[in-house]
């Protein structure tokens, strides 16, 4: 019951806001290329990926969409982050040739989704 609520949840926070039609770029890697990375660059590629996200207000995201992500990750970082991306990654190939920062929005929903079952 708590993962269906908490999905509903990050469902709602997602949909409330979004624009009908956006425009999102391709970005750089993709999930192969993310995965033959170093450790350390994926740490850093993380890292970036999540400071992206919350800094998205200031390029033009209605602000509050970010609000589930700040909440979820009080207390991680890119060392604790990083094997739960990897790992979601590696269990969907069908993102393998997908653009990675769409990829690791996915990623860190589904981590959130775990700590609130947790």
């Amino acid at each position: 019951m708590r993962k269906l609520m908490a999905t509903a949840f990050l469902l709602a926070a997602f949909s409330a806001h979004a624009d009908p039609s956006p425009s999102i770029s391709p970005g750089f890697l993709t999930g192969a290329t993310y995965l033959n990375l170093p450790e350390a660059s994926r740490r850093a590629y993380v890292t970036g990926l999540v400071e992206g996200f919350l800094l998205s207000s200031k390029f033009g995201a209605r602000k509050g969409n970010g609000l589930w992500l700040e909440e979820c990750i009080v207390g991680l970082g890119p060392r604790q982050l990083t094997p739960g991306i990897d790992r979601f990654v590696r269990l969907r190939s069908d993102r393998l040739h997908t653009p990675m920062h769409e990829t690791g929005l996915l990623a860190l929903q589904d981590i959130c989704v775990r700590r609130a079952d947790a």
